[in-house]
């Protein structure tokens, strides 16, 4: 993937977009984290995450980076 190892610098309002993107990944990686216990299935991990992503209203994030 040669276009990966371009770093690519970022104004501030992309900063700030990327900021915005990071604390909603956190908010749904915190909840699977929650989640977590012995036993539990990957399909209900996914079913926990699937609807963080949807309370969060995962479309925020796409707009965050605009």
């Amino acid at each position: 993937m040669p276009g990966r190892r371009k770093i690519e610098i970022l104004d501030e309002k992309a900063q700030d977009g990327m900021r915005k993107v990071c604390r909603l990944a956190r908010e749904v990686l915190d909840v699977a984290a929650a989640a977590l216990r012995p036993g539990i299935t990957t399909d209900e991990i996914d079913r926990i995450v699937h609807n963080a992503c949807l309370e969060i209203d995962v479309s925020k994030i796409y707009k965050a980076r605009e």
